[in-house]
């Protein structure tokens, strides 16, 4: 046993004879924190006070986490019978020039046929679509929709027909007074237009008729050449500014005034598809027309560095706007005549009563608008037909 001897007062034992020990108070306190932190309260306690975890944001979460399974586009595993089938359009997009996209044609054929609702929700569907193939994943019976429109388009090869369609204007509805025993209606979605068919002699004698009167006005070429299935619009636009607003900056110069521009006008489309027989058209025409029926003058005054206020009229348009698109069905030995009823006409009114200038510049009328539809056929039949049948003398005074 080794033995301790005591030193004097003020004297310490050489370095290497010291021992490395704690005091007891200290090793008594470190061993009762010790059982306190094993205790099951103090834990309880612990877990309560831990501060709450924030969830990481959207940029620091991990996305190269791999899905639950893995489906192959060429097994997409559909449970009510889909099945895929591809049809090529080659036949029918090569033939047609000057259009971008021509397959874009054949998609919304199908849509109008199918609807869009069964490509977006149950049962899973696939339309997809390039100038050489048209891919459809879907059921038997969308299948069979499908093959029938890529099989009238296809048989056709783009071929171009020639349809005659006058967009004319009346200020009075009274013309069918004498034109309703000559028509048949037929029924329509758009609220407030009519349609009806008529033969085409008996659409000759009405053009003729209403070209006699004095507000007669037409607004469109009466010869358009559309490659089956495509649209073909006739713009008649013209810009129109005006003052829209003023900045006022105080103290840091003159107000600033701002211009804007409105195109007035209208917009005339027409997506026919004829029928294999050729006897059948079936259309969607679209028609948009925007008016300024007025612009009303709002005074602003702004300071000026002189002291004495400066008086601006900003100008805020007054718009008349109608939209009309509807899908026929007619027999082509028909003409489809519609009306939107007395709307804005589709051109300002730069003419008086007796068709002379208007002085007092251009304003925004109102005119039943009148639209006659007529297929002509292939565009060397519409040249044999025209050369043959006399013309119907129309007034194109005033026309835009």
């Amino acid at each position: 046993m080794r033995r301790w001897t005591r030193l004097p007062r003020g004297e310490f034992p050489p370095r290497h004879l010291r021992a490395n020990r704690l005091p007891t108070w200290m090793v008594l306190i470190a061993g009762w924190l010790v059982l306190e932190a094993a205790s099951p309260a103090t834990q309880a306690q612990t877990q309560l006070k831990e501060p709450a975890r924030t969830a990481l944001p959207l940029t620091d979460v991990r996305t190269d986490v791999r899905p639950a399974s893995t489906t192959t586009l060429a097994d997409p595993g559909g449970r009510a019978g889909q099945v895929w089938r591809t049809y090529d359009l080659r036949p029918y997009t090569e033939r047609i020039s000057g259009v971008e996209h021509p397959e874009r044609a054949v998609v919304e054929w199908i849509l109008r046929e199918t609807g869009k609702d069964i490509w977006f929700y149950e049962p899973m569907g696939v339309l997809s679509a390039s100038k050489q193939q048209l891919r459809v994943y879907h059921t038997p019976e969308v299948q069979q929709v499908v093959h029938r429109v890529v099989k009238q388009l296809t048989a056709s090869h783009g071929r171009p027909y020639v349809f005659r369609m006058h967009l004319v204007t009346v200020n009075s509805p009274s013309w069918r007074q004498t034109a309703m025993s000559m028509m048949r209606s037929i029924p329509m979605h758009t609220p407030g237009v009519d349609a009806w068919l008529i033969s085409k002699e008996n659409a000759a004698l009405l053009r003729a008729s209403l070209a006699k009167r004095l507000d007669y006005r037409e607004h469109s070429p009466p010869n358009l050449v559309i490659a089956n299935g495509q649209t073909r619009t006739i713009s008649r636009r013209q810009p129109r500014t005006y003052v829209r607003s003023v900045d006022i900056h105080l103290g840091a110069g003159p107000a600033a005034i701002q211009s804007s521009q409105i195109d007035e006008g209208f917009d005339l489309s027409l997506t026919p598809l004829v029928s294999p027989d050729e006897r059948i058209i079936d259309a969607v025409l679209e028609c948009r027309v925007d008016q300024i029926e007025k612009l009303v003058a709002v005074p602003i005054q702004v300071p000026t560095p002189a002291g004495v206020p400066q008086r601006i009229d900003i100008q805020v348009p007054q718009m008349v706007t109608w939209r009309l698109k509807e899908r026929f069905r007619w027999p082509a030995d028909q003409v489809l005549l519609l009306t939107c009823g007395v709307v804005a006409t589709p051109e300002p009114n730069n003419s008086t009563f007796l068709k002379l200038p208007n002085p007092f510049g251009p304003s925004a009328g109102r005119a039943d608008a009148i639209v006659f539809i007529e297929f002509q056929g292939r565009p060397s039949d519409a040249l044999t037909d025209t050369a043959a049948t006399p013309t119907v003398p129309t007034s194109t005074r005033g026309r835009y």
